[in-house]
């Protein structure tokens, strides 16, 4: 996200863009549909996700640290897919939609600067929850005796007092900044104009987005290290850390690549930039559910096993 180099406009100046005729309403509404097909199951399965933490099966995650990050993480993955298929990817791609809501939208909106906010804080908060998943699992591989103490309620209320409040330190610029719109394919999108001119919000996601990479990578690597030490070792544990840590590395070098190209290369701002950067949060958002769940046969059985009952009984 590049902010604007509007002038410095007053207040309440409209700032109008103009629709993109060039695009076919039938071929950007099939790119939209697209996309459904994978945001669709991502929200049904972090709805799960959710549901049996909230639910009837709330008493196993009580005393489970990486259950209560892992939840978490469900949340704003949750809520960041939720403004992504309903508010964000329709305004791109369903191109009538435009000229209803730009003429509104030019002008200073609190919902649409809300939207924005929240969206970019919850990118950061992804991140967030990655580290602290990753040193949760380093430090279960290194000291397993101590774990739950080094993982007591107390902390885990603090880590998550971290999750919710540091990602300010990526938008704290965008809070106090104008908000504004920009076209996109035959759509637009939301943009701002920094009030604070060194604090450019890509930067900001991108040192959240390196300091995830970096600590999956090396908590990952100590964990197996640990695992492979052990006299009897887990080599489905290793396995099982391994392709967890290969993928989400993926997702987030996909991220800090858009990132960093926003950052440093002005050449590559365009649609198609916008669009790699969208699938890489659609990769975070929904690989990681997908991945610890295939890992995990016990999360399956605490998450699913109630409808395979359900199935059984009523066969």
């Amino acid at each position: 996200m590049v902010a604007f180099d509007y002038p410095h406009p007053s207040e309440d100046e409209p700032l109008f863009i103009e629709c993109s005729s060039s695009f076919n309403n039938y071929r950007e509404v099939g790119k939209y549909v697209i996309q459904l097909m994978y945001l669709v199951p991502g929200i049904w399965l972090h709805s799960m996700i959710l549901l049996s933490r909230f639910g009837i099966k709330r008493d196993e995650f009580r005393n489970n640290s990486f259950g209560v990050i892992f939840m978490v993480n469900s949340i704003v993955s949750l809520l960041e897919l939720l403004i992504h298929t309903f508010i964000y990817r329709p305004l791109i791609f369903i191109p009538p939609l435009c000229p209803i809501f730009t003429p509104i939208l030019a002008y200073p909106s609190f919902i649409w600067k809300f939207i924005m906010v929240l969206q970019n804080h919850l990118k950061a908060a992804k991140s967030m929850t990655q580290i602290f998943m990753s040193l949760n699992r380093m430090t279960c591989a290194l000291w397993p005796i101590k774990y739950d103490s080094i993982w007591s309620s107390n902390r885990v209320k603090l880590v998550v007092f971290l999750i919710i409040v540091m990602p300010v330190g990526a938008t704290f610029n965008l809070i106090v900044s104008r908000v504004t719109i920009q076209p996109i394919y035959g759509g637009f999108t939301n943009n701002y104009i920094r009030t604070i001119p060194w604090a450019s919000l890509p930067f900001q996601h991108l040192v959240f987005i390196i300091t995830a990479l970096f600590s999956t990578i090396i908590c990952t690597s100590i964990a197996v290290y640990a695992l492979l030490m052990l006299p009897n070792r887990v080599k489905g544990a290793e396995r099982s850390l391994c392709i967890a840590a290969i993928i989400f590395s993926i997702g987030f070098i996909c991220a800090a690549s858009a990132q960093a190209a926003f950052v440093f290369c002005d050449s590559c701002y365009g649609d198609f930039l916008f669009m790699v950067h969208f699938w890489c949060i659609d990769f975070l958002d929904i690989s990681q559910p997908v991945v610890t769940l295939s890992l995990s046969k016990e999360l399956r059985r605490k998450i699913f096993g109630s409808q395979v009952v359900v199935l059984q009984s009523g066969s």
